[in-house]
This record gives C-alpha cells, structure tokens and sequence, in this order.
C-alpha cells in the first residue's frame, strides 16, 4: 500500500523522500502484520511518518520507528503487573503470605 495515499494535497515531496517514507511504512506494517487500506492503524502509522518526515526527519530507520511509536503489545512485565493485581483483588486486598 503506497503512503503517498495519505500524503495531502498540498504536502510537497520529492521523491528520494517518498521513497525514503515508503519503505519505512512498508517495514512498519509488516513488522506489524498490517496490510488492510480501511484499518485505522495503517492510517495512524502513515500519518505519523509523514509528520516525522515533513518536519524534517530523513534517517528511515527512525521513521520506521516513529511510525511504530506506541503500537507495542504490553511487555511481559506489565501483563505481570495485571496478574498481580487480579490475585490481589481476588484475596480481598491480602498480600501473598
């Protein structure tokens, strides 16, 4: 899915830049497992890119990082946060003994 589908009308870029914007938003998406055109988080990722690059970020490697900003699964360390929590909820507010 080509990014330039996001880019306004107004929004001028050459096309080293549009190349350089495509495979960070391609490699985005797979890394995501994304590939539908109507899901909203292939729009967010292209989106964020595309701020990233009109306000004058040009390394690929950081773009495919912007556009990947905030889409991570929780970390291990959180779903144990989750599960600790639960537990003590279900003790009735008691710690582990």
């Amino acid at each position: 899915m080509p990014i330039r589908m996001f880019l306004g009308s107004d929004a001028s870029v050459g096309p080293y830049d549009l190349k350089v914007m495509g495979e960070a938003f391609s490699s985005a998406l797979s890394k995501l497992g994304l590939s539908a055109g109507n899901d909203p988080m292939v729009e967010m990722v292209g989106r964020r890119i595309i701020r990233a690059m009109l306000d004058g970020e040009r390394d690929p490697v950081r773009l495919f990082e912007i556009g990947l900003e905030g889409t991570d699964p929780p970390t291990a360390q959180a779903s144990d946060r989750q599960t600790d929590t639960k537990r003590n909820e279900q003790s009735g507010g008691r710690g582990a003994a």
